[in-house]
């Protein structure tokens, strides 16, 4: 059992190491374009998770284990990256005396929510114990979670009386 879950530990950092990769701007551009156009039209912005990765995995090699593992993780870095851009901006609009108690609630829940990602993801993974499979699982379980998170960061940020 332990080494079960050292190594669903594993998996998951190889599949978050994989992520930390430089951003293609072309990318973040086709993301970010998704966002806009969404949140333009009163649309629900999720609609554009998977904008980079699907049509990176029709292309040739994208199919493969590695292939989908590596354009998932191409676009979680996106949505990483405008995840921790939210979660800043949000601290640093938090950052005077009468929203101290939202600031701590804000780092509190941010700590809860990196425990859940990891554990939700590490327990999505185990359904292919032993398996390739199970990183592709857990990549593209990273990156539509932490997707929704950076989006539900940007909306409070919008949203925030500050």
């Amino acid at each position: 059992m332990i080494a079960l879950i050292a190594s669903l530990g594993l998996l998951s950092s190889l599949a978050v190491q994989n992520v930390e990769q430089e951003i293609d701007p072309a990318d973040r551009a086709i993301v970010g374009a998704c966002v806009a156009a969404a949140r333009a039209r009163a649309e629900d912005a999720s609609a554009c998770v998977g904008r980079v990765a699907s049509p990176c995995m029709e292309r040739p090699g994208g199919d493969t284990t590695v292939g989908m593992v590596t354009c998932a993780g191409r676009e979680h870095a996106i949505w990483d990256e405008r995840l921790n851009a939210a979660y800043r901006a949000l601290r640093q609009a938090l950052d005077h005396e009468y929203a101290q108690n939202r600031r701590e609630a804000l780092l509190i829940a941010q700590r809860a929510w990196i425990r859940y990602r990891d554990a939700e993801c590490s327990q999505q993974a185990l359904q292919f114990e032993g398996g390739t499979l199970a990183s592709v699982i857990s990549t593209s379980c990273y990156l539509e979670m932490t997707a929704e998170r950076a989006l539900e960061l940007e909306a409070q940020l919008e949203d925030a009386d500050l």
